[in-house]
């Protein structure tokens, strides 16, 4: 058999260790990290919401000083 007969079977050339599906745990991490991460910056985006970590800080002053 020469080098071009094993360069034409092309099954043979596929990739064993992508032949099966992901783990189910993986799966579902990926999507909770994906759909964390779309909460996460939705809450935490200020032109959407208007949070920003100074407000936070200004109410929590306020809130702790003496009147």
């Amino acid at each position: 058999m020469n080098n071009y007969d094993e360069q034409d079977d092309i099954p043979a050339m596929n990739r064993q260790d992508t032949a099966h599906n992901l783990p189910l745990g993986w799966v579902v991490f990926f999507v909770a990290l994906v759909l964390w991460g779309i909460y996460y910056l939705y809450a935490y985006t200020p032109s959407v919401t208007g949070w920003t970590q100074q407000s936070v800080f200004e109410q929590k002053w306020n809130a702790e000083k003496p009147q």
